[in-house]
């Protein structure tokens, strides 16, 4: 069973929501044998039931799609709506069938958003009913879009229906972000915010100099503890984090800890370089966008499961830092080119950051896929490189499950 997510940001670029995406096959293949109002049945089942939702969307709200059937089969009060949002189908066709269920959805308290959305007159009455609009910049061009968007903004002016809000989805570019925040659009999806085109380079806070210090230190081949425990005895915060991080209930382990210097020792080589990693990750991503923390955090335990099964663990460890590192040139807002020269890495690690290339950039391009629901796609890469595809699903969830309790462990 799979379960992908994927980060819809509003207009100061923080997550509000996530939409999430189904995929399944007896093969681990994308299903396209699969109906969709199947499809959306065992997604809410694997997200209500085999799996804690609040787990999968840190407790934002969650955007399903849901086909004319499966409006019928869960519009009588079968699924919570809370959080849930149900996204109407384009394939939904606007008649008076429609028009009653969708009333009924409304009053009865769920959220609803048109999906894929294509304006024509027949869907004006359904207005009064509809919270959210989304737009796929990719399959209708930008002149279709900015008529249906002014017509959508006088229905809301002349209905006063304030609280309609509307969708940029597929949004890949810079120039395509830009656009459509330009358009009005209150929310965007898309991996523009992955994989952004570069503007410029920003300076790092005095407060993560002191981190990057450590970092570059840490990454040596032959790095000293006593350079690094002179480092964080300078930083009291940074220590009193590696004390915390040190006894984080949930790795099950209470140490007796006298100073930093028996910290930086018990961590050992390997837990220190991964404790560093993590800590540069989520310093940055606090203060601009703490989303690429979690897909940073996921990436890293996720190319770490890969390549135990295959790799030696010395390449499993390395995988690991690949998947950390790979979304600082977002967070840094520069090159992923400028940060390998920052923080002194091995060849194959920088090979896999810049150009996805190697064993290890193999392992970050499958998680990647993942990420967008592309399993198919995933499973082609894991094939490619004499991977077994089989259990990447399982192995993503226990990904996003570590995740959560890396970012307790941290927290403070």
């Amino acid at each position: 069973m799979y379960t992908a997510r994927q980060p819809i940001f509003n207009r100061f670029n923080r997550v509000v929501a996530y939409e999430l995406l189904f995929r399944d096959s007896s093969e681990n293949r994308f299903p396209m044998h699969v109906a969709q109002d199947v499809a959306t049945s065992r997604l809410l089942v694997n997200s209500f039931l085999t799996m804690d939702i609040d787990d999968i969307t840190h407790r934002k709200a969650a955007l399903v799609n849901f086909p004319y059937e499966m409006l019928l089969k869960y519009g009588n009060g079968m699924i919570p709506s809370d959080r849930l949002w149900l996204e109407i189908l384009e394939t939904v066709k606007p008649n008076d069938e429609t028009f009653e269920i969708i009333r009924k959805l409304f009053h009865d308290g769920h959220k609803l958003a048109l999906d894929d959305f294509i304006y024509t007159p027949e869907w004006d009455r359904f207005m009064p009913f509809v919270r959210m609009i989304k737009f796929d910049i990719q399959s209708d061009s930008m002149e279709n879009i900015e008529k249906a968007l002014r017509h959508i903004h006088k229905l809301r002016d002349d209905q006063k229906r304030k609280r309609i809000r509307v969708l940029a989805e597929k949004v890949e570019t810079l120039e395509e972000y830009e656009k459509t925040r330009a358009l009005g659009f209150d929310y965007f999806q898309g991996w523009y915010f992955a994989k952004p085109e570069i503007i410029e380079s920003s300076d790092i806070e005095n407060n993560t100099a002191m981190l990057v210090a450590i970092s570059q230190e840490v990454m040596r081949p032959n790095f000293s503890y006593d350079k690094i425990t002179r480092l964080f005895e300078q930083d009291p915060p940074l220590s009193h984090r590696l004390l915390r991080y040190l006894n984080a209930p949930a790795f099950g382990r209470q140490v007796d800890i006298k100073s930093i210097r028996q910290a930086v020792a018990y961590l050992g080589e390997i837990q220190l370089r991964r404790f560093v990693a993590l800590l540069v990750t989520a310093e940055l991503g606090s203060s601009t966008q703490p989303e690429l923390t979690r897909v940073a955090m996921v990436r890293s335990r996720m190319c770490e499961l890969i390549a135990q099964s295959y790799l030696t663990s010395e390449q499993a460890e390395t995988a690991f830092l690949a998947g950390l590192l790979s979304t600082l040139d977002v967070l840094l807002n520069t090159s992923m080119s400028e940060v390998v020269k920052r923080i002194p890495l091995q060849h194959d690690l920088q090979r896999a950051l810049t150009e996805r290339e190697g064993t290890l950039g193999g392992c970050l391009a499958i998680t990647e896929k993942l990420e967008r629901g592309l399993f198919d796609e995933a499973e082609a890469i894991a094939e490619a490189l004499g991977f077994d595809a089989t259990n990447l699903s399982q192995a993503y969830q226990q990904a996003m499950t570590w995740e959560l309790a890396q970012q307790h462990a941290l927290a403070g």
